[in-house]
């Protein structure tokens, strides 16, 4: 899937998973978080994205993930559906919202797929929620490695990991492919510089008035 120019590329559904994982093609997904990220991630072809709870943090500033409500999680999910035309789109369940019972889960998930107009859903736990797992879905989903290897069948990172935008901390399980956050600094601290001097805006930067509206203008105001 990944790799193909958009003009040819298909839209990546669940049942292409099983069919990239017969065939030893490496699944490669990443998280966004909104609308601009979301179509770079599409035009270059990854694969899938997932609407992780780490929004919490990454964006939110939350120390964890636990606060992350269902409620903050679908208007990112409606963004990035905006922006990706061809990537699998994955909402991640947050905490509690699919732990109470099974019920609960159904009803949520649901709320990712009808709203937040997601195509999947994940959900995090070991043996003791595998019975949530079946209660939602049925199908077999190859897995999704993150820090677990390169041998599972595609790789998951936070894109804020990946693009260097979240400077607490960098995971051991992440590769930092560039550092923007140092160069948002740098860009930022020229544009406060430039304003403090008086030297932006230039004349290229600034609209000007129309002479005949600007004389009507000083009729009007004459008047």
């Amino acid at each position: 899937m990944s790799g193909n120019s958009s003009t040819d590329r298909k839209k990546v559904s669940v049942a292409d998973f099983s069919k990239m994982k017969t065939h030893g093609q490496r699944i490669v997904m990443v998280t966004s978080y909104d609308y601009p990220t979301s179509i770079i991630a599409d035009d270059v072809g990854v694969d899938s994205i997932l609407v992780g709870d780490s929004y919490g943090m990454v964006v939110l500033g939350y120390d964890t993930t636990i606060p992350v409500t269902v409620e903050e999680l679908l208007p990112v999910c409606q963004a990035v559906r905006r922006g990706a035309s061809h990537s699998l789109l994955i909402g991640d369940m947050p905490f509690l919202s699919f732990q109470i019972s099974e019920e609960n889960a159904i009803r949520n998930a649901g709320r990712f797929i009808k709203e937040g107009r997601m195509e999947a859903v994940k959900i995090e736990g070991g043996r003791e929620m595998a019975h949530v797992a079946r209660a939602v879905s049925m199908v077999s989903i190859p897995t999704i490695g993150i820090g677990s290897g390169r041998y599972c069948d595609g790789q998951v990172l936070v894109l804020h990991d990946v693009l260097g935008l979240y400077p607490r901390f960098v995971p051991k399980f992440a590769k930092q492919y560039t550092d923007l956050a140092s160069t948002i600094r740098k860009a930022v601290a020229e544009y406060v510089s430039d304003v403090r001097q008086g030297t932006f805006p230039e004349e290229k930067h600034v609209f000007k008035m129309d002479h005949a509206e600007r004389d009507k203008l000083g009729l009007r105001q004459k008047s």
